[in-house]
């Protein structure tokens, strides 16, 4: 996060959000350590410290093309940094949100309405027919026409952004001639009638009920650390693997998950003695598969003395299940001290007399 401290920060991102026309639209967002974000009324994320891995929302439909407010929160507490959402399009696959559909102003649509004024102006015309049938009689017709003014609305409509100028077309008056009728004898004019058409109101989209994701319990968040951390424990650096296990080790670990870690020498390598020990406080030897059992030993037997002093305080090495264990200040494995223990015993019973030569 450019200007910030490495470690021990909160980032909080405030803006709008626009969304192309979909079906259908999940978002996934990937924090180190914890982040949530909001879009309009809806808000998913994960306010823990963990590394760096994404939590998915079900397919859903938001309204298109016209801005959402967006509410973003994040922090840093230790260890590696990541802040990133992405979007699932009508299932076409994840990409990262380009950063165009983010603004810091809401877009807007404006609509402005320009006028044209068509004018007839008012015209009467006179005919005049004379007709002589005899010298006596003379007879004169008048006729007057009419034209009225008619104007018509053309509504204009213009799409812009509120970063840029919004453009309006000034109203345009058209002056037509009035034509020139010559009409022998009375005669209606019809007057052409334009209708007005109104746009139909545009009402606000409904809202859409939104499902909340379904949220990970504490195991199947170990589970997915623990995976993540064995897939790069060949790259990571042991301050790196003893973060990461320092912080599964806050939350209880069941013994497959004890298993999984107690038997990667790298992790045995990395970590602390209270922490091998609170690894193996975990482990049920009773449900370890014998192939575990047999890896377990072998990876404890190489590990240092402080990690193998863990190991004999947190298990009962002498019980029979871990029989084929050297353990510290031995040369031979428990199966052969035990032998040695039992025949010592058993020579201890025989009486001293009994045990001379004739």
């Amino acid at each position: 996060m450019i200007g910030c401290p490495v470690d021990l920060f909160m980032v909080h991102y405030t803006g709008f959000i626009t969304l192309p026309a979909h079906n259908t639209i999940q978002f996934w967002l990937a924090s180190d350590d914890g982040g949530t974000m909001k879009i309009g009324d809806y808000e998913w994320g994960d306010w823990s410290d963990k590394h760096c891995y994404a939590i998915e929302t079900e397919p859903m439909t938001l309204p298109s093309n016209q801005s959402l407010t967006l509410d973003g929160w994040f922090y840093e507490n230790g260890g590696g940094t990541c802040f990133m959402m992405a979007w699932n399009i009508d299932g076409a696959g994840w990409e990262m949100v380009p950063d165009e559909a983010f603004t810091t102003n809401p877009y807007q649509m404006t609509t402005t309405t320009a006028t044209t004024t068509t004018t007839l102006a008012p015209t009467t015309t006179s005919s005049t027919t004379t007709t002589t049938s005899y010298p006596e009689t003379q007879t004169t017709h008048q006729v007057q026409t009419t034209l009225v003014q008619v104007q018509t609305t053309v509504v204009q409509t213009t799409t812009t952004v509120a970063d840029d100028p919004i453009v309006t077309n000034p109203p345009v008056t058209t002056s037509v001639p009035a034509p020139v009728l010559s009409v022998p004898a009375t005669t209606s004019v019809p007057v052409s009638t334009t209708s007005v058409t109104t746009l139909p109101e545009i009402r606000p989209s409904a809202s859409v009920p939104i499902q909340e994701p379904p949220s990970e319990n504490p195991t199947e968040i170990v589970d997915n650390q623990i995976i993540e951390l064995l897939t790069n424990i060949d790259t990571a650096s042991q301050e790196e693997i003893q973060a990461v296990v320092a912080e599964i080790l806050e939350t209880e670990i069941t013994s497959e998950q004890a298993v999984e870690l107690a038997t990667s020498a790298a992790v045995l390598e990395s970590v602390s003695a209270e922490e091998a020990t609170q690894i193996f406080e975990a482990l049920d030897l009773e449900t370890i598969e014998p192939n575990q059992l047999v890896e377990l030993i072998a990876v404890v037997q190489d590990a240092s003395e402080s990690v193998r002093e863990s190991f004999e305080t947190a298990i009962n090495v002498f019980d029979g299940k871990t029989d084929t264990y050297v353990p510290l200040g031995s040369t031979v494995p428990i199966s052969t001290r035990r032998l040695v223990v039992a025949v010592g015993a058993m020579l201890s019973a025989v009486p001293t007399s009994s045990r001379k030569l004739n």
